[in-house]
């Protein structure tokens, strides 16, 4: 039971930090615009994932997890291009850093898991969650309810 719970928390992560902001465009979008264009990327890769699935124990997440990253990844990357407008560029800097975050708390799991080292996955899980958490709020904040699924 611990390890689908593991497997949970991490698509979790993956969705609620998939999306984010800040980053260097051309120009700055406006408020609306950001979050449409924000809430694609959340939703974008939402779907990927579910495709991909939802891990059920430590080998599942090691074999899935490179995929899952992927996604996680693009979408973090392509968050990051878009230029929060000024009054949200606080919320979208701390999104963008929360999964960044996230992305080095996955990695350490990922090489936990593929050690078949469930005590460090279990550990790095709780440390994902509070990340996860905080993630889903400034997401909410943004106005992105697709970058806010848990």
């Amino acid at each position: 039971m611990k390890r689908l719970a593991i497997g949970a928390v991490f698509i979790l992560s993956l969705a609620a930090a998939a999306c984010g902001g800040g980053g260097s465009a051309s120009k700055a979008l406006t408020k609306e615009e950001y979050v449409s264009k924000l809430n694609q990327i959340c939703k974008d890769a939402n779907a990927e994932e579910e495709k991909i699935g939802t891990p059920s124990g430590l080998a599942e997440f090691a074999s899935k997890a490179p995929k899952l990253r992927a996604v996680f990844d693009s979408a973090v990357a392509k968050a990051e291009k878009l230029q929060a407008p000024s009054e949200t560029k606080a919320d979208a800097d701390k999104f963008i850093a929360d999964a960044k975050r996230i992305g080095a708390l996955l990695t350490e799991a990922v090489d936990a898991a593929k050690k078949n080292d469930e005590a460090k996955v279990i550990a790095t899980g709780a440390k994902l969650q509070a990340v996860v958490q905080d993630g889903e709020a400034v997401g909410k904040r943004l106005g992105a309810p697709a970058c806010a699924q848990g």
